[in-house]
Parts: C-alpha cells; sequence; structure tokens
C-alpha cells in the first residue's frame, strides 16, 4: 500500500513542525542563557580568538587612515583659491 500524496504532505509537514518547534525553543533558551549571563566585560573579551579578531582590526585601522589622509588631502584642495 503506497502512501497517497496527502498522506505524504501531512507526515512532511508534521515532520516540520517538529523541527520548528524544536527550534524555536531552543533559541528561547539562547536567549534566555545570554540575558541571564552577566560576564564582566574583562571576562567576556578574553574569552575572543585573537586569531579571528586581528585581521578585523587591521583592516579598521587600513581603512580609518584611508579616510584620514582623504579629508586631508580633499581641506587642502579646498582652502586653494582659484586663480581667476
Amino acid at each position: 500500500m503506497a502512501f497517497s500524496f496527502p498522506a505524504f504532505s501531512y507526515i512532511i509537514a508534521l515532520i516540520v513542525d517538529a523541527f520548528l518547534i524544536f527550534f524555536a525553543i531552543f533559541h528561547v533558551i539562547a536567549f534566555d542563557e545570554l540575558k541571564t549571563d552577566y560576564k564582566n566585560p574583562i571576562d567576556q573579551c578574553n574569552s575572543l580568538n585573537p586569531n579571528d579578531l586581528l585581521p578585523d582590526f587591521i583592516l579598521s585601522i587600513n581603512r580609518s587612515s584611508a579616510d584620514h589622509l582623504r579629508q586631508d588631502h580633499q581641506t587642502s584642495l579646498s582652502s586653494l583659491k582659484p586663480l581667476c
């Protein structure tokens, strides 16, 4: 006896519903742990991996220095008065 399309759809819907209920409960627990996890900022930063942060830090420094150079260049050009 083969399953009909409505029976197969019903079974798939039950599996998807069970997964979504599990996922919702998992997120509620995760958010509750975040809310009740009172770490001070020093302990929170000590748990970070410096290998993940170093490239972002270098990119941030490069971007900010490029912005400063561009702003200095724009202000020096805008301070010039036209010859005519």
